[in-house]
């Protein structure tokens, strides 16, 4: 072995090692010089004691934990540090989904292998035709209108969206729907179930409009009607003289109306809406939230088995909005819609 060479300078400034030692090459460097510092500590006791032996103890630290599950609320994980990405779940709607927060805020689910699930994804271009995967673009009651992205203005302008609009005559509506059912609930094993969610948004309403938003069996277009009268229905929906939203629930001949309350106005324009509807396969437990975007609010309903729509009832996306008695214009923007299905 080589002697160790040393000078004065190498002395004072603590430099001094072997000649042979590489602490360059690639998989050839050794330590030329280590302190004691963060997750590194220097002991020398037991049968080393003594002997100029030292044993380092180096710890590769503690993983930040996860700190938040669930969302029986609609609550989102707290921001986690800069340059950080944390990782939890998001409860919605009694279905839960990896979550992912990113250190400036923003945050979004995870979505599943496109292989593994039956995946039905539309949404807008900013342009009269939106476009769609895995489930066609609709058909549409009025007419459909491009909506420019409006730097600056209301949540809802600065979003990319779809317009429908009526025409300004008395009873006439808009809407966009699916003309063939695509999702259901069973009680068969491992058949059925299905997470839908769509956000929307009300451009032009007025005191007597009615509206829905959800999913139903009827694949013809819809006609001006309370929203609650439509058979195998889940949704939310605005009933004629009704200042809030509603929850909407009807199997083939009773329903279920709930007032959503004064965070859920359906008369605001540009009001902005995040409705999500999932029951699991082989069940008949329908969950439904609504999260309302432009002013943060959250509501949601686990497990509603009463009035539901018929077991094994094809449903579909079916969105619409209708003037009823005031001869003016009324819209209904959607931003998106995705499905889930086994």
């Amino acid at each position: 072995m080589p002697r160790t060479q040393g000078t004065g300078l190498q002395v004072q400034d603590g430099t001094i090692q072997r000649i042979d030692l590489d602490a360059v090459t690639p998989g050839a460097a050794v330590i030329r010089r280590l302190l004691p510092g963060t997750n590194v500590t220097f002991t020398s006791t037991g049968p080393d004691s003594g002997t100029g032996d030292v044993t380092v103890n180096a710890s590769t630290g503690t993983a930040t934990p996860i700190d938040w599950v669930g969302g029986t609320s609609g609550a989102l994980p707290t921001t986690p540090p800069a340059n950080i990405t944390r990782e939890s779940s998001f409860a919605f709607a009694g279905f839960v989904r990896p979550y992912l927060k990113q250190s400036d805020g923003q945050g979004y689910t995870v979505q599943p292998n496109v292989t593994e699930k039956s995946i039905y994804i539309w949404t807008s271009t900013n342009t009269a035709t939106p476009i769609a995967i895995g489930i066609n673009i609709g058909t549409n009651t009025g007419t459909p209108t491009a909506r420019a992205i409006t730097p600056g203005g209301a949540y809802l302008a600065v979003r990319k969206r779809f317009g429908i609009v009526s025409a300004a005559t008395a009873a006439s509506l808009a809407g966009n729907r699916q003309t063939t059912g695509t999702f259901y609930a069973s009680n068969v094993a491992d058949q059925g179930g299905f997470l839908s969610i769509v956000r929307f948004g009300i451009s032009a309403s007025s005191a007597d409009a009615r509206m829905f938003v959800g999913c139903v069996a009827n694949t013809a277009a819809p006609t001006n009607v309370e929203p609650n009268t439509i058979n195998n229905s889940i949704g939310v929906g605005k009933i004629a003289g009704s200042a809030n939203l509603q929850l909407i629930v009807r199997n083939a001949a009773a329903a279920t109306t709930t007032d959503l309350g004064v965070n859920f106005p359906a008369n605001t324009a540009n009001a902005t809406y995040e409705l999500g509807i999932y029951v699991p396969p082989n069940s008949v437990s329908y969950s439904l939230y609504l999260r309302r975007l432009d002013v943060l609010q959250y509501v949601e309903f686990l497990g509603m088995t009463v009035n539901v729509p018929v077991v094994n009832t094809l449903l579909n996306w079916n969105h619409w909005i209708c003037n009823n008695a005031t001869a003016a214009v009324v819209s209904l923007d959607i931003l998106s819609q995705y499905a889930e299905a086994p």
